[in-house]
């Protein structure tokens, strides 16, 4: 892996940032370790590295109870039932893969 000062890292942290790409995607076309980006983002930029143009929807919760499963819904077009027994971490690349 390719050593980088603290500059390299934020001039890679704008260039994600402007890219409109997912931190997988963008990490993909860079060479970079996705885990690794995201930890020296965090060191670096700490809580402030969050992107204020998220394209994350608000959530309503709504009386339903679907016994064991998480229900994520985007408009009309498309509906995710997901047991809760699924690692955290995977529905989170799940979700930047749709995003996408």
């Amino acid at each position: 892996m390719k050593r980088r000062s603290k500059e390299e890292w934020l001039t890679l942290f704008d260039e994600h940032k402007t890219s409109g790409l997912s931190a997988t995607a963008f990490c993909h076309e860079h060479g970079l370790n996705v885990q690794y980006f995201g930890k020296r983002r965090m060191q670096l930029l700490g809580n402030n590295n969050i992107n204020s143009t998220s394209s994350f929807l608000p959530v309503a919760v709504t009386g339903r109870n679907i016994a064991g499963m998480v229900e994520l819904q985007l408009d009309e077009t498309l509906r995710l039932k997901i047991p809760l027994s699924v690692s955290p971490t995977w529905l989170v690349e799940l979700i930047q893969q749709l995003q996408a």
